[in-house]
């Protein structure tokens, strides 16, 4: 039997090579050391805007007019213009309430949960099969940079157990199937199940503020010691978060020999993309289509089942 041993001596250059990345990855499955970072490219398909959108909606609430093109700096900065400007006739924590109305569709909200119809979504089925358990192995850490609750909604249908960790302290239980970490952040859409964090990271400043406190806080701490010790699978995911970067530095300083942390899995990557991924430790499995991304996570999952 194969085992990651084996891999020692692959560079993470070879490791870009889909079936190696395949291999690699169904062991990570079948030995419960694969992690998820999920963004917001899984919630393609669901109803859900992007980054770009929930901002452009946010604006157009308090009377700003969108632009067009912006950078991820731009966007947070934005966030904060619509803060100061939402703030003039508004408690500061109905700011969380503005983010929710335009993060769901108003059907969605109307009801008070997701439509049924959203259940038959590849990315979703795949993701879902990955992380539910199974004597193949299962991912049960789950780290995602989206507010919404979607997973968890698609989980408890199917009779998983999840527990949420958006605020500390929180302690992790065992009773468990999936711990589903929101380190942005948790705005869900069916309050009635899992409690709403009292804070986001969305905006610029909110970002200053998560990277100027001490590397010993909560989420440094958790996020650190995961990359540390698990390997990540990263998913619908640019890895251009600064707040995530500063955490794989930082593990990336501790870790030995090629300092492996994780997979990206993505479409279309340019190769000087590539490149600047794998100097950060991370591998990236560039397949050539979106469509063919929940095909390649479920065959980790038919692969960790042969083993």
């Amino acid at each position: 039997m194969i085992t990651l041993r084996d891999f020692d001596s692959l560079s993470l250059r070879d490791l870009q090579c889909e079936d190696l990345a395949l291999e690699y990855l169904s062991i990570l499955l079948k030995h419960g050391e694969l992690a998820l970072l999920l963004g917001s490219g899984v919630s393609k398909g669901l109803g859900l805007p992007n980054w770009d959108e929930l901002v452009a909606g946010c604006e157009t609430a308090v009377g700003i007019v969108p632009s067009e093109g912006r950078s991820s700096q731009a966007l947070m900065k934005a966030i904060d213009t619509v803060r100061r400007e939402f703030s003039k006739h508004h408690a500061a924590n109905d700011l969380q309430s503005l983010v929710r109305t335009n993060l769901y569709p108003q059907a969605y909200l109307d009801a008070g949960e997701y439509p049924q119809g959203i259940m038959s979504n590849r990315m979703l089925i795949a993701i879902g099969a990955i992380v539910m358990a199974s004597s193949r192995g299962s991912v049960g850490d789950v780290f995602t940079l989206n507010f919404d609750d979607v997973l968890e909604w698609y989980l408890h249908l199917h009779g998983y157990k999840t527990q949420v960790v958006s605020d500390f302290p929180t302690y992790l239980r065992g009773d468990v199937d999936v711990t589903v970490f929101h380190p942005h952040g948790f705005l869900p859409l069916v309050e009635k199940t899992y409690p709403k964090s009292e804070w986001l990271v969305l905006s610029y400043s909110d970002l200053i503020s998560r990277l100027s406190a001490s590397a010993d806080t909560p989420w440094p701490t958790l996020l650190g010691s995961r990359f540390l010790s698990k390997r990540f699978l990263a998913i619908g995911t640019s890895m251009n978060d600064v707040d995530i970067d500063v955490h794989l530095a930082r593990a990336k300083r501790d870790v030995g020999g090629r300092g492996l942390l994780g997979f990206v899995l993505t479409s279309g990557l340019r190769q000087d993309r590539a490149e600047e991924l794998m100097e950060i430790g991370l591998v990236p499995i560039s397949v050539d289509s979106f469509e063919r991304i929940p095909s390649f996570i479920l065959n980790v999952c038919r692969k960790a089942a042969a083993l």
